[in-house]
């Protein structure tokens, strides 16, 4: 009897680790193709058919544009789930787009931050800022009012167009 539900069990961790191997190399084969999107970016046409944004892709952008942060991929994916409630079609080439018309503005905001008031803004508080720049009625709740009143007055004062 216990041999028989040592055996049952062996056979179970085979079919586990089996299937955690598909799992990982399913992973491996979307970050390439992500990897392929990301680099393939530039070379988009207007009419060319862009690409729903997904994980892969978002982890990419983040890790480059925030090299020496580390992203929990678990929270990356919760954050962009948060952005597609607000933005369900946002697409790989407008995030990226969005980000490369406002990051800059967003950092100098996040060294005022730290220069006046000591406080350090993370990259995900940094991409709600540069989301809400783009389009405040839209990014309006991924930002607290606080927040949201501080960083249009930083504005109002720095950037009048924005």
């Amino acid at each position: 009897m216990l041999k028989r539900r040592i055996n049952r069990l062996a056979a179970l961790f085979e079919i586990a680790d089996a299937e955690f191997l598909n799992v990982r190399n399913e992973i491996k084969i979307h970050e390439e193709k992500a990897q392929e999107k990301v680099a393939a970016l530039s070379l988009l046409s207007p009419e060319q058919e862009d690409y729903e944004l997904d994980i892969f892709q978002f982890l990419i952008i983040l890790e480059h544009s925030f090299s020496s942060y580390n992203f929990i991929k678990v929270r990356a994916d919760d954050f962009l789930n948060e952005i597609k409630k607000y933005a369900p079609n946002l697409s790989l080439s407008r995030f990226s787009k969005i980000l490369n018309a406002y990051l800059e503005i967003a950092h100098i905001y996040r060294e005022y931050q730290q220069l006046q008031f000591s406080k350090s803004l993370n990259p995900y508080t940094i991409i709600r800022h540069v989301l809400y720049l783009s389009d405040k009625e839209t990014f309006e709740p991924m930002i607290f009012d606080i927040q949201r009143k501080k960083f249009d007055e930083w504005l109002n004062n720095n950037y009048v167009d924005a």
